[in-house]
């Protein structure tokens, strides 16, 4: 079924009754049709460790690229449900390209650290056999530098 711009408006005002929620996410983007602004990206849940990647994730209003440009940009927005998601890319998709933009703000191009504990991430066992004993004896040579030094003076 194709939607028209009558379903599409229909389905944007039942959108729009639901009450606002913050959105937090590892990056956002924004899409304006028209009037309407919606937001996509790399949506982050409290109970998730894992992304939930989303083309179209909430209709929102007056967001500026300033509002979610970086890492973990968080806004206010009505929610869309992943069918609702499916009819909004798709009758998105079918518009002129002059009349669909996508925003992309500005963020680093780099992932954040991803916190933990070290002896547990796979570079611990490079850590332990190699650079730290390296580490070691440098601060040793440079102990014993000075040893020799105050027994000649």
């Amino acid at each position: 079924m194709t939607m028209t711009r009558d379903d599409f408006n229909r389905l944007l005002m039942s959108i729009r009754q639901r009450p606002a929620t913050s959105f937090t996410g590892f990056w956002f983007n924004l899409i304006e049709y028209r009037q309407f602004q919606f937001i996509q990206g790399d949506l982050r849940h409290e109970t998730s460790q894992e992304g939930d990647l989303r083309q179209v994730a909430a209709l929102v209003d007056g967001v500026r690229t300033d509002d979610i440009e970086g890492f973990w940009p968080e806004i206010q927005g009505y929610p869309v449900e992943k069918a609702e998601e499916e009819m909004l890319i798709s009758y998105l998709s079918r518009q002129g390209s002059n009349d669909v933009e996508l925003i992309v703000p500005e963020r680093n191009r780099a992932r954040p650290v991803p916190w933990g504990r070290f002896d547990e991430s796979p570079e611990f066992g490079i850590y332990r056999a190699f650079i730290y004993p390296a580490v070691v004896d440098a601060i040793e040579a440079i102990e014993a530098h000075h040893d020799l030094l105050k027994a000649c003076l």
